[in-house]
């Protein structure tokens, strides 16, 4: 309404505003949870935005990871079904292997087909498995050798991991093999919670 107020060029506008709208999104993280069934609507929509951080819940469609293009910026997955994380963690290792930080959570054990897909994500630095695990003696065949933090539910057998700094472990009773046993030279946080110690089973942990 000013006399003199530079007159504007809707185009312009238009342009700028999207570039600035796409630098923003950029920089910023974004976290999603997803709780239930998705609409083609939503898919589509979802594939516009840059988001870091996806968390599926019990509901949540298991269709979710499906299509490498939804989720083209994410980084971390949260895995809290009790029906479709083998599911989904197939889908991650066949579409989008390049993620850095997981967390599986189930009451039931993790089945032997969930548990081979952690080999597809050979980019993981983090990991989170809350829950049993069908097969324990399987998992120092398929943890990915790019982990620098674990955080497991029992004292099970590992791999050499040589990129590991740091392990948690928690609610178990840790045997004096497993300490002797462990091949992570870089290892410098042992975190353990809820722990029974066996007599001398930290005996090792000065060669860290």
């Amino acid at each position: 309404e000013a006399p003199n107020k530079k007159p504007t060029n809707p185009v312009n506008e238009t342009r700028e505003t999207a570039e600035y709208i796409d630098t923003m999104s950029k920089s910023t993280y974004h976290e999603k949870a997803i709780s239930g069934p998705l609409t083609q609507a939503e898919k589509r929509h979802l594939a516009l935005l840059h988001i870091t951080f996806v968390t599926v819940e019990e509901h949540a469609d298991k269709t979710v990871f499906s299509d490498p293009r939804m989720f083209k910026h994410m980084r971390t997955a949260v895995l809290n079904s009790q029906k479709h994380n083998e599911e989904y963690l197939k889908n991650l290792a066949c579409n989008y292997p390049h993620i850095k930080r997981l967390t599986v959570t189930q009451i039931k054990p993790l089945s032997d087909n969930a548990l081979r897909a952690l080999s597809g994500l050979s980019d993981l630095d983090y990991l989170q498995l809350d829950c049993p695990l069908a097969t324990p003696s399987l998992l120092p065949q398929v943890l990915p050798n790019s982990l620098d933090r674990l955080q497991i539910a029992d004292a099970w057998p590992l791999p050499a991991m040589p990129q590991l700094t740091t392990l948690d472990i928690n609610y178990c009773r840790l045997e004096k093999s497993f300490i002797s046993n462990l091949r992570a030279p870089k290892l410098d946080h042992l975190n353990l919670n809820r722990v029974e110690i066996v007599k001398g089973a930290l005996k090792d942990v000065g060669k860290f």
